[in-house]
């Protein structure tokens, strides 16, 4: 175990070129496939109603009375954990006549921890109408090729899902996702639970750490997560899988895994995923759609995390087998080391303007704090690995590349 520890104390960062104050506030669960569809529910309850304004006309005119420019809810899995972000920006203090900060954030803090609520549990009507919103959302009704293709692929790949979830799990862990078990999530990993805090903008300090200990005080000095995220699965012989289907084309996977894979590994998957995938090389569809006009789309998904990169592709059913040897190709083609270079290269150039992109917006330098404090990579971490990465080095973790798997969904005979 990576045991990290982070301070509870609010972190700020000054801009006084700003109008505005952006907060995000990070909680941190468990993960569990029990609890997949909570965090969306509370989304759509949280931000819709509260104990103030039990109904989504009044919550939008407090947001617009209290100048609320924005109020999101995201999470992200990594590991054993799930990380909560709760973001929303405010006008600075007494930017508008009659605007008061305090009370804005006053608000939030109301919003976020006195949520309407019915005999200790969130409002069942409200409740259901929100789930009821995701749960059409998610299911389907006649399961298309994707979604019967991908959930297969999973249940050979990763049958206890400890990477992948199937669309199926989620729409199960939605149907049980109940206004009771729900506010019990609620209450232990957001209200109940301590975060790490991050302000950005045009504030005095003083003022704001006051603000801040009365309207988010936290129980706890810091918060402690396992901080490596790596999990690999067994290795295994390739496996080759062709059954039929219903559709009227072909699902084509192939998925990868690195032999022997390390952390110290990840930005060669990440460069390898970029010149299959990425707009400067997109090695894949280029060769098998520009030039040889075989597939109908194709997807590269890689996880880092985990040594594993899959290529998803729909097609003709003729055309399965010089798809296949053409994605080989692909990859034994980055065995040129002048083809290779020039790939980096032009893929280089890439992450510099995403660089540049990047730091260009409002929030760059608290995004980047956020993503190193809870152990992500930022562009610039990429950036700078790459540079590092010489084609001797990457032609070497190429021939640790090895095909774990080919699933092939045929289309039906009778179509």
């Amino acid at each position: 175990m990576e045991r990290k520890e982070l301070s509870t104390k609010p972190n700020f960062i000054v801009n006084k070129d700003l109008n505005t104050v952006f907060f995000c506030l990070v909680f941190k669960a468990p993960y569990r496939l029990e609890d997949i569809g909570k965090i969306d529910v509370l989304r759509q309850y949280l931000f819709n109603y509260s104990k103030e304004c039990p109904d989504e006309s009044k919550f939008r005119y407090a947001m617009i009375k209290y100048l609320v420019i924005h109020f999101t809810l995201r999470y992200r899995e990594a590991g054993e954990n799930t990380y909560i972000y709760i973001r929303f920006s405010l006008p600075k203090d007494k930017i508008i006549e009659g605007y008061h900060f305090e009370e804005s954030l006053d608000f939030i803090s109301r919003t976020l921890f006195d949520p309407f609520l019915v005999n200790g549990k969130f409002e069942r009507e409200r409740f259901n109408r929100e789930k009821d919103f995701l749960y059409r959302g998610a299911i389907e009704t006649t399961p298309s090729i994707y979604t019967v293709s991908f959930n297969r692929v999973i249940e050979l790949l990763d049958p206890k899902e400890e990477i992948f979830v199937k669309k199926s799990t989620y729409v199960e862990a939605l149907k049980k996702t109940t206004e009771e078990n729900c506010y019990t999530y609620y209450n232990t990993w957001i209200k109940e639970n301590e975060c790490v805090s991050y302000v950005y903008g045009n504030f005095e300090e003083e003022k704001m750490e006051k603000w801040m200990k009365t309207y988010f005080p936290q129980k706890k000095a810091s918060l402690t997560f396992n901080g490596n995220y790596f999990e690999c699965l067994p290795s295994v012989e390739t496996e080759i899988v062709e059954e039929e289907g219903t559709f009227r084309q072909t699902a084509l996977y192939m998925v990868y895994d690195i032999l022997d894979y390390k952390k110290e590994d990840r930005f060669l998957l990440l460069l390898l995923h970029d010149l299959l995938s990425s707009g400067e090389n997109d090695l894949i569809f280029n060769t098998l759609r520009g030039e040889n006009r075989l597939v109908y789309s194709s997807r590269v998904t890689v996880k880092s995390y985990h040594g594993l990169f899959m290529i998803e592709t729909y097609l003709n059913i003729c055309n399965k087998d010089k798809a296949i040897n053409l994605v080989k190709e692909c990859l034994d083609s980055l065995q040129n080391e002048d083809f290779l270079k020039q790939a980096m290269e032009k893929n280089l150039k890439g992450v510099e303007v995403d660089l540049l992109r990047k730091n260009d917006t409002h929030h760059a330098l608290i995004d980047d704090k956020i993503t190193k404090d809870f152990n992500h990579i930022t562009t610039e971490d990429v950036y700078k690995a790459y540079q590092q990465i010489t084609t001797k080095s990457m032609k070497a973790f190429l021939k640790r590349v090895h095909l774990r798997l080919i699933y092939v969904l045929k289309e039906s005979e009778q179509s």
